[in-house]
């Protein structure tokens, strides 16, 4: 033990151990100042020793040497976009700080002495302490990083794809999670089913056309490469073993000329009548055109102009007239289950999305059809086209509430967003908006309003649009980015009470000093008066996901990322009125992002998708406070709830669709599930747009009552919450065709 004694005053020396001295000092004087403290002196091993000092009668005792500070880290772990470089400090003047980025402990004579910022990449833990002179070394304080260069597109797979179906994005530099980003995919933003930092799979949205993919992350857009949009080939729809029945002639391409007969082919019953058009090259009705039939025991030709087509024996016929033909088959009883009931060509530029119009009195379309030229056809339940229109490059593209089309478009010189109204009779356009900022996206009340999000970065807006006259019903101004490189996302959709909820949240950009912006939730109804529904404890979540909580509010997902654990917490928000309650969402090992909801289901409870972190997705089944009820793992997308509390689901990567019950168990399968418009009637699309006949799902299953018992909210998928039902009377037995209902806003048939 060494004692170090002054060169003057009184000295006392006693030992209670081997290590620890007792000592008595007389007052004395050095530099000017009298030492008065009693001081301890400890060796180095008497760390853990008991001692008293006593200095002028006063006896003291010792406490445990002070540690150092630790180190703090700027900036803080998580995602970042590179280069990278992280600064330490301590609160600890003249501390030495010492750090291990290869998973090693540092210590004070361990790791490298930290002489000034250093560089990070990839994925790098960082470990590190501080320590001074007289101080003991800190504890020991980690980050992780995990940073990422500028996003890069190298490759798709498959290059061209039809819309609705999954395309994988490959490249580098898209981040762990998706944190907001975005992809474009063809001439429109397209829905992400999986993210990861290498690989991306999303879907083109229903009308988008061929143009560019890319991806955005962290608000930086990569580079673009070729991306195609073709039609869908043909899937037969078959049941209980029993094979496709589709017209022997099927939709063969029309012949050459200048008049093409719509329906190209048709299915009749004995005794049925139906009719044919002839349109020109500009799409317009030909007159005055000889009508004949290659079998008129089969198929007969009134003198009409065009004629009644009637159905007297069961076979086949084709109907020409001004070079234009088109194929009828004959059935002597109903039509088998699954039978091409008709198919539309459409322009010939290739059908690729089928969307369903919203019936009401001032609409014809029971579907719409888009084109691979970008136009879009209005086609009636029996098949023929009632209009034809070109909206330009759309973003948006909503099915309205007046039996119309609600169009976003973007001028790509001048970069003027428009939002168009294209008339449900006669397809007609009016412009119904414009503005040179930056679009958000839309939503269609049931009352005709538009509601569209405009300001992008900058000061950005809710505003109201009145459908008939395009003037603005009011504006409410958004929060403006405090911290200049923010990029909002942002969720729009009309809920089951009639509000429209705006969701608003401010993914945390690396480079950014700034915390977070707080998220917000607005509600509002169709005069503009709003409520701010409190979310400030959301802050920091990412990956927003919104649905209609039946008539109450909506549910609101999201997700955090513990950057130590590599995990990700799910969280839900329930609205009721303008009050909200956040719990824990379900919980599921292995998955990347947010639970996305997709379904409200009969009970009340939901059904959604989340990525896996082999770049599939679960179908999940949870409850409004958390609970995970039943999971389906396999890449399964639900897409209808039914009534007896189940789904149907399609498989992303066969096609297929699934029947599950309420507990997840597996009912049924078929080859592929049909596009079924608000009357009740199947379609599927094959370079044409064709109707199927009585399709059995709906022999064997009811649509829930719920709000949101379809994706999108309903048939049109237009983000606006209905209690979806059929109109019964739409599929009575030899009918030949079905009537458009008013709906209320309850989704049930008015008066």
């Amino acid at each position: 033990m060494t004692i170090r004694y002054f060169k003057n005053g009184a000295r006392k020396v006693m030992f209670s151990d081997s290590a620890v001295a007792q000592k008595s000092i007389s007052p004395r004087r050095s530099f000017g100042f009298a030492v008065i403290a009693p001081v301890l002196l400890l060796a180095a091993a008497a760390s853990a020793a008991r001692a008293q000092v006593s200095s002028a009668g006063v006896t003291a005792s010792p406490t445990a040497q002070q540690a150092a500070a630790g180190p703090t880290f700027s900036p803080a772990g998580g995602v970042h976009r590179g280069p990278l470089t992280v600064k330490l400090a301590s609160a600890t003047a003249g501390a030495v700080l010492r750090y291990t980025v290869d998973g090693t402990t540092p210590s004070a004579t361990a790791g490298t002495v930290y002489s000034g910022p250093f560089t990070v990449t990839g994925r790098t833990t960082v470990r590190a302490v501080a320590y001074a002179k007289g101080l003991t070394v800190s504890s020991e304080v980690s980050s992780t990083y995990l940073v990422i260069g500028p996003p890069r597109v190298t490759s798709l797979s498959p290059a061209s794809r039809p819309a609705g179906t999954p395309v994988t994005i490959s490249g580098a530099g898209f981040g762990p999670v998706r944190l907001g980003g975005t992809v474009w995919l063809g001439t429109a933003y397209g829905k992400v089913l999986s993210w990861s930092d290498r690989r991306i799979v999303a879907m083109a949205a229903p009308y988008a056309r061929s143009g560019k993919a890319r991806v955005r992350a962290a608000g930086v857009w990569s580079n673009t490469v070729p991306f195609q949009i073709v039609p869908h080939s043909a899937t037969a729809v078959s049941s209980s073993g029993s094979g496709p029945r589709i017209a022997r002639f099927g939709a063969r391409p029309q012949d050459t000329g200048t008049v093409t007969l719509v329906p190209a082919s048709l299915s009749m019953v004995v005794g049925d009548k139906d009719s044919l058009q002839a349109l020109d090259a500009n799409g317009q009705p030909a007159t005055g055109l000889t009508w004949t039939s290659s079998n008129t025991n089969v198929v007969s030709l009134s003198a009409d102009d065009p004629p009644v087509l009637t159905a007297a024996a069961a076979g086949e016929a084709t109907i020409t007239a001004g070079g234009g033909s088109a194929d009828v088959t004959v059935f002597a009883g109903a039509l088998p289950v699954g039978t091409v009931t008709w198919s539309n060509p459409g322009d010939g530029s290739g059908v690729y999305s089928v969307l369903p119009a919203v019936p009401g009195p001032s609409g014809v379309a029971d579907v719409f059809a888009f084109q691979g030229d970008g136009t879009v056809q209005a086609v009636t339940s029996d098949g023929h086209t009632a209009w034809s229109a070109n909206p330009g490059q759309s973003e948006w593209v909503l099915p309205d509430f007046l039996g119309g089309l609600v169009v976003q478009t973007v001028d790509p010189d001048t970069g003027i967003y428009s939002i168009l109204k294209l008339d449900g009779i006669t397809g007609q356009s009016h412009l119904l908006y414009s503005s040179s900022d930056e679009p958000g996206p839309l939503a269609v009340h049931p009352d005709g309003t538009v509601f569209a999000v405009e300001g992008g970065q900058r000061a950005a807006s809710l505003v109201g649009i009145d459908p008939l006259t395009g003037s603005q019903k009011f504006s409410i101004p958004l929060p403006q980015i405090t911290d200049g490189v923010s990029y909002p996302q942002y969720g729009l959709i009309i809920a089951g009470d009639g509000y429209a909820y705006l969701s608003v949240y401010y993914p945390q950009v690396d480079w950014s000093p700034d915390p977070p912006m707080r998220p917000i939730l607005l509600r509002v109804d169709t005069t503009g008066a709003y409520g701010n529904i409190d979310i400030s404890s959301l802050s920091g979540h990412f990956d927003f996901a919104m649905i209609s909580n039946a008539d109450q509010g909506v549910l609101l997902s999201s997700a955090t990322f513990d950057p130590g654990t590599w995990a990700y917490i799910q969280y839900l928000t329930v609205t009721t009125g303008t009050t909200a309650s956040l719990v824990t969402g379900p919980q599921i090992p292995g998955v990347y992002g947010t639970v996305n909801p997709v379904l409200q289901l009969q009970d009340g409870s939901f059904a959604g998708t989340i990525s896996t972190d082999d770049y599939y997705s679960y179908l999940v089944a949870f409850d409004g406070s958390g609970h995970t009820l039943w999971t389906l793992p396999g890449n399964w997308e639900p897409q209808i709830a039914t009534d007896d509390g189940g789904v149907i689901a399609t498989n992303l990567d066969t096609g297929a669709a699934g029947t599950f019950d309420r507990d997840g168990n597996a009912m049924g399968q078929l080859a592929s599930l049909p596009v079924y418009s608000w009357s009740g009637n199947a379609y599927q699309q094959a370079g044409s747009v064709e109707q199927i006949s009585d399709d059995f799902l709906f022999v064997l299953y009811e649509v829930a009552s719920s709000f949101w018992a379809l994706p999108g909210g309903n048939y049109s998928h237009n983000g606006t919450a209905y209690a979806s039902i059929r109109a019964l009377a739409a599929n009575e037995a030899n009918s030949g065709h079905h009537r458009n209902e008013i709906f209320t806003d309850k989704g049930q048939p008015a008066n």
